[in-house]
């Protein structure tokens, strides 16, 4: 006898062979086969699926006796021998795709064991089945953003190359989903003996804003002034300009804040004429949401920029300045 745990008359019953311990060779001893994993001891491989019994038991984990452990509609062995995906996982790459959608009908050509085929941050069934994104294209609408940017950092929308319909393209467009309105805020001045004291010409303020598209062509310029002049008396004033932002992103802003005595209302030839002039680099706002604003020697500065509220349309750059003019040598 083989001493396979069959008696002779069970062998003859089953038909194994009483001199061999593994009738079909699957590395399973025949008792084994019927008493511990009910495989067949006359077949090597029981489901059919392509892989041998012993293997399924003691390499791929499968169930040696269905065919399609996962039951995701590709048997085992293809899984194992063909497309490389998880026997044992309806959706290999949890991708939100069955295996058998991406490997066995390949419907939309995603990998089957890649969640993120197009490597835009999002997943292939997010992309097909929730944002209608091309799971194939990282960039959807060609706007210069991955559909992953769009959606998850930028809040632009990834199937419109311009979310906020500015006629610039979200790629381009510093603020994608709003336009801008820079607020600048005098919040307290002091003439310090460079103007004349308060009275019939009264000083006023005047806000000019001046864009350069980038560090290669300083020459361009866009000039933006204030609508209207602010008058203000010495002290402590909430008086602000709105002034609208061309939306794009420019290498560098210039704010001009300038303060007229209007001596030309006393009947004088001309204005006398000082100014505040900050450098604004808009590239410090994408990271860190404010303006860092450098001002000349000649100016004191208090809580220079905020820059909040991402929630609105439109967003408010407050330059909240307390300007101190010294008299010039």
């Amino acid at each position: 006898m083989d001493n396979d745990g069959l008696t002779h008359w069970k062998e003859r019953e089953l038909k194994t062979d009483p001199w061999n311990q593994d009738t079909d060779g699957d590395g399973l001893k025949d008792g084994e086969e019927v008493f511990i994993y009910r495989t067949d001891p006359l077949n090597p491989d029981t489901d059919g699926d392509g892989i041998k019994d012993l293997d399924e038991i003691t390499i791929t984990l499968t169930d040696p006796l269905n065919p399609d452990t996962d039951g995701d509609g590709i048997n085992d062995g293809d899984e194992v021998l063909n497309y490389g995906t998880n026997p044992l996982r309806r959706d290999s790459d949890e991708d939100e795709l069955d295996d058998y959608v991406e490997a066995f009908l390949r419907k939309y050509n995603t990998d089957p064991l890649n969640p993120d085929t197009d490597r835009d941050g999002l997943k292939d069934g997010e992309e097909l089945l929730r944002y209608f994104t091309d799971p194939l294209n990282p960039d959807t609408d060609g706007d210069g953003l991955k559909d992953g940017e769009e959606l998850l950092r930028y809040f632009t929308d990834p199937l419109d190359p311009d979310t906020d319909k500015d006629s610039f393209i979200d790629g381009i467009d510093f603020w994608p989903t709003f336009n801008l309105k820079l607020n600048i805020t005098i919040i307290y001045w002091n003439e310090n003996n460079v103007l004349d004291e308060d009275g019939a010409g009264d000083p006023y303020f005047v806000i000019e804003v001046i864009y350069y598209p980038d560090e290669q062509s300083p020459s361009t310029k866009i000039r933006v002034a204030s609508p209207t002049f602010v008058n203000l008396s010495t002290g402590v004033n909430v008086t602000s300009i709105t002034i609208d932002i061309p939306d794009y992103f420019y290498y560098k802003c210039f704010i001009y804040i300038y303060v007229y005595d209007n001596d030309t209302f006393e009947g004088k030839t001309y204005d006398d004429m000082y100014y505040l002039n900050t450098t604004i680099h808009l590239g410090e706002i994408q990271k860190l949401l404010y303006l860092k604003v450098e001002l000349d020697k000649n100016v004191d500065i208090e809580n220079p920029i905020l820059l909040s509220n991402k929630d609105k349309t439109e967003v408010d750059a407050t330059v909240e300045a307390l300007l101190i003019f010294i008299k010039s040598k």
